[in-house]
């Protein structure tokens, strides 16, 4: 399994703490050092089932999991919180265990943090709010508070919050359903009011593994036909190559053209259905999800196209879809919803973009992208006149008169020219599929404008340049001076690194930052003053860094990762360690994932990173 999850984790109320009444619901406690034993073999549990998947045994792993799960589970409620830490790992790991096997489509039980005779969030108070809750707190957010997730829930309203744990006479959710204030369309049952109170008073713990996923997405598969509440299809599986219709190619085109406003980039989501991304597709709305993978005459999405489910989709007055439209989402439904994009998480533009790309030829991108550039400068400076000067591989747009946008160009090719030497690229290959744009601006106020206008961020305020990398846009920005030609020549061998490795499959900002900074730390050190800046800069910057993962994840500041990145790779692209950084290299440009790589020619990167900054190593 891969060491490196992306996935944000929360993690369940256990690993954070249980009262001494609730470790009493899961039995006697163990003695420490049979509690130690038994952390001991839940590890070597974590490892077999790592073996076995890696074997293609994902039913054998999936028991496991579950196995192994419910003993951490019960041995958490009798552990102290020093030694809840050595447990902590191992959660951490069966959870993305679970979440990994769901997703390649093994039939997996609910994970359930809570202690036997204890109220579940999810299935006992969930269900009852999607059906008797929904249409004014889901579906809307009447009174200003919504329900749509168990974070929202707690969140509470302008009012403040209205969830106490151990608290139900405080909490104003509580007090409304009481007095049968809410819900408006019908009382709550007894039970479930009881369920509810029990619920609070035990702490209100959430037992699902994401707070902030829809609660019709939690309550397991009561309508596996998606059109109801508690409706969870199969979770969605890779492309087998058979496929004859592509999500990003054919499927995301369509619903941006048709679904826009109001379920994909909605200020206001109709229905609680949100489209925006694959993985927002796949979840649903308040009434459940809407795609039955290898079931298209089950799935609400297909019914709703085709009007056979209340009013037909599109609404707002769009004509209704082509039969050939549908049955080209039919088809890809019937050939089990798969996701041939980069992450699930990427906006639906992205996906089609990112489709578009891969089909693309080099012309066309190159084309493409710098049409693209050109419009990004109208947004960024639409009184500013740019100077154009370009040649197969790079462009150059800038507040420049001719003769400067020519002397930068020739500055970016020689640039060039080193970097490819540096890292590894053949001479005859682009610093980048498609080229790369070169934005310049005479003027450090008109750069920072860029950030603000194009990117919507504010510049650090050490930065004369910087790079982005998207689906099509590739390009490099900086604040040009035509008197400092070297100050220029180090910067765009550093932002054109940059680019170039950032480029490349799944590489995380922090490395591709680094290996610009430290490759003209190499070749350039002598001519840019910014580099003896930046190796003061490093003890400050290590002094605040306390967990791999702020590194790893993107925690620190832009400025701060930036450093850090830069002092990482200068360790591991020097001395004895050269030979690896090159391999690692040669692997980022043979199309191996970052993490992929990484692992594979240093170990995995939290480990590497952690032994790096000197922590002590976990568990």
């Amino acid at each position: 399994m891969q060491i490196l999850m992306k996935t944000t984790l929360f993690l369940l109320v256990v690993v954070a703490g249980l009262s001494v009444f609730e470790q009493a619901a899961f039995g006697q406690a163990r003695s420490p050092a049979e509690q130690k034993k038994e952390i001991d073999r839940l590890k070597d549990l974590v490892t077999e089932a790592g073996k076995k998947f890696k074997a293609g045994e994902l039913e054998e792993t999936g028991k496991l999991v579950t196995e192994g799960f419910a003993d951490a589970t019960k041995l958490n409620a009798e552990l102290d919180p020093k030694s809840r830490k050595g447990l902590e790992p191992i959660l951490q790991k069966l959870i993305n265990a679970h979440q990994l096997l769901v997703a390649r489509g093994v039939a997996m039980p609910p994970l359930s943090s809570a202690a036997e005779g204890k109220v579940s969030f999810v299935k006992d108070l969930a269900p009852w709010m999607v059906a008797q809750c929904g249409q004014c707190h889901i579906q809307s957010k009447r009174g200003q508070f919504s329900m749509e997730t168990f974070a929202d829930i707690m969140k509470g309203n302008q009012g403040g919050v209205v969830i106490f744990p151990n608290d139900p006479k405080g909490s104003r959710l509580v007090e409304v359903i009481e007095t049968g204030d809410m819900p408006r369309n019908g009382k709550v049952s007894p039970e479930n009011l009881a369920k509810l109170k029990k619920w609070v008073e035990e702490g209100a713990v959430f037992d699902g593994l994401d707070p902030r996923a829809q609660l019709a997405a939690l309550i397991g598969k009561a309508n596996p036909a998606g059109n109801g509440p508690g409706a969870t299809p199969e979770m969605e599986s890779k492309p087998t190559g058979k496929e004859t219709v592509s999500f990003g190619k054919d499927i995301a085109p369509i619903l941006i053209e048709q679904c826009s406003g109001c379920h994909v980039e909605a200020r206001r989501v109709m229905g609680g259905l949100n489209m925006s991304t694959f993985a927002q597709l796949i979840r649903g709305g308040t009434n459940g999800p809407i795609v039955a993978p290898k079931d298209p005459d089950a799935s609400m999405l297909i019914k709703k196209l085709r009007g056979q489910a209340g009013v037909r989709m599109p609404a707002g007055g769009k004509p209704p879809l082509s039969e050939e439209r549908i049955q080209l989402i039919a088809t890809w439904i019937r050939e089990n919803a798969t996701f041939d994009g980069e992450s699930k998480e990427m906006r639906l533009a992205s996906v089609k973009d990112a489709a578009w790309v891969k089909g693309a030829s080099d012309t066309d991108l190159r084309d493409r992208r710098r049409e693209a550039s050109r419009k990004q400068w109208k947004l960024a400076a639409p009184k500013m006149k740019a100077e154009e000067a370009s040649d197969d591989e790079l462009m150059v747009l800038g507040d420049l008169n001719a003769e400067e946008a020519g002397l930068l160009l020739k500055t970016a090719q020689e640039a060039s020219k080193i970097v490819k030497k540096q890292l590894k690229i053949e001479s005859d290959k682009p610093i980048v599929r498609g080229g790369v744009t070169v934005f310049a601006f005479a003027k450090r106020y008109d750069y920072g404008e860029f950030g603000k206008m194009v990117e919507t961020r504010t510049l650090p305020p050490e930065w004369s340049g910087h790079w982005r990398k998207q689906t099509v846009d590739t390009y490099i920005v900086m604040h040009f001076d035509p008197k400092e030609g070297a100050k220029n020549k180090a910067l765009l061998v550093q932002l054109l690194s940059s680019v170039h490795v950032g480029a490349l499959a799944d590489v995380p900002q922090w490395f591709g930052d680094g290996v610009g900074r430290s490759t003209v730390a190499t070749v350039m050190a002598s001519e840019d003053p910014r580099i003896k800046e930046w190796v003061r800069l490093l003890p400050t910057v290590s002094s605040k860094i306390k967990e791999p993962n702020q590194i790893l994840e993107g925690k620190l500041g832009e400025e701060d990762a930036a450093l850090a990145g830069f002092a990482l790779v200068k360790t591991i692209s020097t001395g004895n360690s050269r030979k690896q950084y090159e391999q690692l290299l040669r692997q980022l440009h043979n199309g191996i994932s970052f993490d992929e790589a990484f692992t594979g020619v240093f170990g995995p990167p939290e480990l590497f990173v952690r032994k790096w900054l000197g922590l002590p190593r976990k568990g």
